[in-house]
């Protein structure tokens, strides 16, 4: 496993925790989509340099 998506995935769990809410309220922030949120979040992936600045 790469380390930035679990950095990431330990940084979203740590500010928002892990409910499906918390996932619609970032993919809202980031402009992201759903399913691309809940990849970061399960660490498959990390965000674009563009959704991280959001």
């Amino acid at each position: 496993m790469d380390a930035f998506p679990k950095l990431i995935a330990d940084a979203l769990h740590h500010e928002w925790g892990s409910t499906l809410s918390s996932r619609k309220i970032v993919s809202r922030i980031t402009n992201a989509n759903e399913r691309a949120v809940k990849n970061w979040f399960e660490a498959r992936n990390g965000p674009s340099g563009e959704n991280l600045l959001s």
